[in-house]
């Protein structure tokens, strides 16, 4: 679906950064689970994760997150994007500071094609 957005996404070496965003019955927030990553152009196991086995429910938000290929010559090894296990409390109306993943590495966005702008610098009002 994304790839049908944005025909950028397409390209050969583009990560895929998936998070379960669920609110949390304790408190007025809501909690983010890394799920994993893909990089496109390179099969890994996290290929063949399902909703269902994330104790996805109705109610939950999948937060996606798309890094470009840095260049054609470099692409990310397919060891250093999978899952990944993290559990974050998002509080509505707070500013977030960058979550890191990985090997050291933290997730951005942005514009696509855009590497300067923290992810989680932004407010999460939720639905």
């Amino acid at each position: 679906m994304v790839k049908q957005v944005n025909p950028e996404s397409r390209r050969r070496g583009t990560i895929f950064d998936f998070a379960l965003v669920s609110p949390d019955v304790r408190s007025p927030s809501y909690r983010m689970r890394e799920l994993g990553a893909v990089c496109s152009g390179f099969p890994s196991d996290t290929d063949r994760i399902m909703l269902k086995d994330c104790q996805f429910v109705i109610g939950d938000m999948i937060d996606v997150a798309i890094t470009p290929p840095a260049s054609e010559a470099s692409y990310p090894h397919p060891a250093e994007v999978g899952p990944v296990d993290s559990i974050r409390t998002v509080r509505r109306g707070s500013p977030l500071g960058a979550l890191p993943y990985g090997r050291g590495m933290v997730r951005r966005t942005g514009e696509f094609g855009s590497r300067n702008t923290a992810r989680y610098g932004r407010p999460f009002d939720g639905p």
